[in-house]
């Protein structure tokens, strides 16, 4: 239960703080359903994958530091017990042989004539033995300095490990920050490449709208010099009707009077037809045939009253007609201009988003050059530690080779050791031969007759001295030995002059390092400054977003308003 309560506490806190980094982008995604778990569980993965990483990273660091210091303190111990052998060893050696010099100065008497030049010859061997011993107690003191040079140099190596470690954890969590970074502008552009491609569509299908429009008022245009053509018609005849509206009032009134006099005539006619009985069959065809006349010419008059009725109507349809003309005209006018507003608007949103975007993709170029930088910083780091795995790896081959050097000393120790049980034989047969020669001195002195024993004595004698001879044989190569291990030893003073050359470039890896770190603040400020560029670019892309919203519902109403100018059209094809 407390690792659960831990475990939520952490989310708590992570969720607060990617809230309060991505606040902006949470309000704009917060209607989407499951997106803030999705967040949440995406975030703890990635934390839990970052602790896992450093924690394999210190590991790591922790387990090299390690194996290097043991095998540094193994190889420092290993040579510090080593030379204490070579030196106990050499101890031991010049005491036998200061032992064996008294020996051999004990017997020296009885063979000085014979023996003479061999012990000159282990003199100057015992001399030679000597100025070895100081050269090893030299080798000794040299090896003392270069042991604390390695320890010093271990030390160093640890700091510097440690802070390389240090570095590449912060340069890591630098690049998985500025990676996240990245990838939140890469998502802002996006949806900023997508509202663009958005409003490039807007603008489009507004430029369509505007050709539209721009056909509808070339027809409108020629609709119009139609119309006008037809209202200079419409005028003239209008006017040719008022004319003929006159000449058929008068007409009319004419008209009337002549029916007046043709039915009073007629009347008087008839009176006279009655009065008149006696007249001749001629005069009244000549009545019926002008009443008759008469009545034709009324009937013309009336037909004649009608179709002018009817122009008259047709002339007031038409001008009903021309006032909803100049009427929808002037509407259509009005839209026109309120359109050319709209799109000179459209127009400076336009330039004012396209002058946004241009700002935001040279900052997102901006973070591409520094992703850039810190890649190249983070491969010399990577060349950096790859140089140090070669120098560990030149350490290990050097530690190799003197493991060998010292498998080599160890043969020979056991070679001198199996010299030293052999001298410690021939110690024991000397001790014999000067048992052997009191014992002949004392039957000298007491038998001096006995030749044959003297003889034999003499015998013995010479093959001491063929072996004392093959013992300084044996000691000239031991000295030939030696001044192998010497050369060896001067071999040693080599590697300890390159460990000084390793030193001296850990301590320039070291400066590199320290211009790493710099490099790696002035990183970390331009990391904050793009941190405040980003929140800017975070307030700009809200304020894009209204725009985008007004935008739209210009959009809108500009699709309402040609939606009805279309409907308007409609209207006037019907």
């Amino acid at each position: 239960m407390a690792e659960e309560a831990i475990a939520l506490r952490t989310i708590g806190e992570r969720v607060k703080n990617y809230e309060r980094q991505f606040k902006d982008l949470v309000k704009r995604f917060a209607g989407k359903k499951g997106w803030y778990a999705l967040v949440a569980l995406e975030i703890l993965k990635i934390s839990s994958e970052l602790s896992n990483v450093v924690d394999d990273v210190r590991r790591a660091a922790e387990g090299l530091l390690s194996e290097l210091a043991s095998k540094v303190d193994e190889h420092i111990g290993g040579q510090v017990r080593l030379v204490e052998r070579h030196v106990e060893l050499l101890k031991e050696s010049q005491a036998k042989l200061s032992q064996l010099a008294s020996l051999l100065e004990k017997i020296a008497p009885l063979v000085r004539e014979a023996l003479l030049p061999a012990l000159d010859g282990v003199r100057g061997a015992t001399e030679e033995a000597k100025g070895v011993i100081e050269a090893v107690k030299e080798d000794r003191k040299a090896l003392e300095q270069a042991i604390s040079l390695l320890e010093e140099l271990k030390g160093g190596l640890e700091a510097s490990l440690g802070d390389v470690s240090s570095l590449v954890k912060g340069l890591i969590g630098e690049t998985r920050s500025l990676e996240e970074k990245a990838t939140s502008l890469s998502e802002a552009v996006g949806l900023l490449v997508k509202t663009l491609e958005e409003l490039r569509a807007e603008r489009e299908e507004l430029e369509e709208l505007r050709a539209e429009l721009d056909k509808r008022e070339e027809e409108l245009r020629a609709r119009e010099a139609f119309l006008s053509e037809r209202l200079k018609a419409l005028e003239e005849a209008r006017a040719s009707l008022d004319r003929m509206m006159e000449l058929l009032t008068a007409l009319r009134g004419e008209i009337t009077k002549a029916t007046d006099t043709l039915k009073t005539r007629a009347e008087e006619l008839i009176r006279l037809a009655e009065d008149f009985s006696s007249s001749s069959e001629k005069g009244l065809a000549d009545v019926k045939a002008i009443i008759r006349d008469a009545m034709n010419r009324v009937e013309e008059l009336r037909k004649k009253e009608e179709e002018i009725l009817k122009r008259e109507q047709e002339i007031a349809s038409l001008e009903a007609r021309y006032s909803d003309m100049i009427a929808r005209e002037r509407r259509l006018a009005e839209r026109e201009a309120a359109l050319k507003e709209r799109e000179a608007h459209l127009a400076r949103e336009k330039e004012k988003f396209e002058e946004m975007f241009s700002a935001a993709k040279q900052q997102y170029d901006e973070l591409v050059k520094l992703s850039g930088e810190v890649r190249k910083a983070l491969s010399s780091v990577r060349d950096a530690m790859g140089r140090l795995e070669e120098l560990r790896s030149a350490l290990e081959a050097k530690e190799r080779a003197l493991s060998e050097r010292e498998q080599e000393i160890a043969a020979k120790m056991e070679a001198l050791s199996e010299q030293r049980e052999e001298l410690e034989r021939w110690r024991e047969e000397c001790l014999e031969l000067q048992k052997a020669a009191d014992k002949a001195a004392r039957e000298l002195e007491e038998l001096r007759a006995e030749k044959e024993e003297l003889s034999a004595l003499r015998s013995k004698l010479m093959g001491v001295l063929s072996s004392a001879e093959e013992k300084l044989e044996e000691l000239s190569e031991k000295v030939s030995e030696y001044e192998q291990k010497v050369e060896q030893y001067r071999a040693r003073l080599d590697v300890l002059r390159e460990v000084k050359a390793l030193e001296a470039e850990a301590e320039r890896k070291k400066a590199e390092l320290e211009k790493l770190s710099t490099r790696l603040d002035e990183l970390k400020a331009e990391i904050r400054a793009l941190e405040v560029a980003k929140k800017q670019k975070q307030a700009e892309l809200e304020e894009l977003e209204r725009e985008i919203g007004e935008r739209e519902a210009t959009l809108r109403r500009l699709e309402r308003a040609i939606r009805a100018i279309r409907v308007g059209e409609l209207g006037v094809g019907e």
